[in-house]
């Protein structure tokens, strides 16, 4: 079953490659065209997210397909991180009183906490052929759905504090939470009539339906089953590359 499952994906995806390769003219027409998209998002976060972290981050790719009637249909896979964490009441139980984390040797350790995470998501679009420097590029707006999860990751390099750091501990601090997951993306997006320049960029919203997935969190000793809304808003940019073959160029000869 799954010889035959990979051969059926193969030729799919020989199929699509060899109609995607067929030459092309975008300048005069919207045309069928994979898009495999690499994107930086700035996000600002809000709701209950932004009790927990600070602004994040977020690198992403997208696989795309769009048709010639400019509808966009893929997945998209983003990378979370931050650097500031706001919800650290657990630690305060290890914390001495000038507010350091003493480690085994009596020194205080190196500790920091930093927000991690990913999503992924179904996305569905379309390109507005407005502004547009031709058929394929104008005003875009792009919605999706999918899976948000994020978590405090603990970094202790030098694995001085056990109860933080040690196999299975930190897991019951990371506060790890994941849900359901809505976006939408309004923006432009230019796929350059000569291929040089195909670029992105937009503002996006987010808005998470999640939960607390650790059994118990350690500090409180009882499971965390509350409904979180955790929502953030930012600037998207990125590059594209479409996977078609351009039309030869035309030679007039006397």
């Amino acid at each position: 079953m799954n010889k035959i499952s990979g051969v059926i994906l193969l030729t799919f995806f020989c199929g699509l490659v060899n109609i995607s390769m067929a030459q092309v003219s975008i300048k005069d027409s919207a045309v069928f065209a994979p898009i495999i998209d690499f994107s930086y998002s700035y996000k600002m976060p809000g709701n209950d997210l932004a009790k927990r972290f600070g602004n994040h981050s977020e690198v992403g790719v997208s696989f795309l397909i769009k048709d010639r009637k400019n509808f966009l249909y893929g997945i998209e896979w983003n990378y979370l991180f931050g650097g500031v964490v706001n919800e650290l009441d657990f630690a305060d139980q290890f914390r001495d009183a000038n507010g350091g984390i003493l480690a085994n040797n009596g020194l205080y350790s190196e500790i920091y906490f930093v927000e991690r995470g990913f999503n992924m998501s179904a996305r569905f679009g379309k390109i507005f052929n407005l502004l547009a420097v031709n058929p394929n590029s104008g005003i875009m707006l792009i919605v999706g759905a999918g899976i948000l999860q994020h978590r405090i990751k603990i970094e202790d390099k030098f694995q001085e504090v056990p109860l933080l750091s040690g196999d299975g501990y930190y897991q019951g601090y990371d506060r790890l939470t994941n849900g359901l997951l809505l976006t939408q993306f309004l923006g432009y997006r230019l796929l350059s009539s000569r291929r040089m320049v195909n670029v992105f960029g937009g503002i996006e919203f987010s808005q998470g339906f999640t939960q607390n997935q650790r059994a118990y969190n350690f500090d409180t000793g009882i499971h965390d089953d509350t409904k979180r809304l955790d929502s953030s808003w930012g600037l998207k940019l990125g590059f594209s590359l479409p996977l078609y073959k351009p039309a030869p160029k035309e030679y007039y000869y006397r």
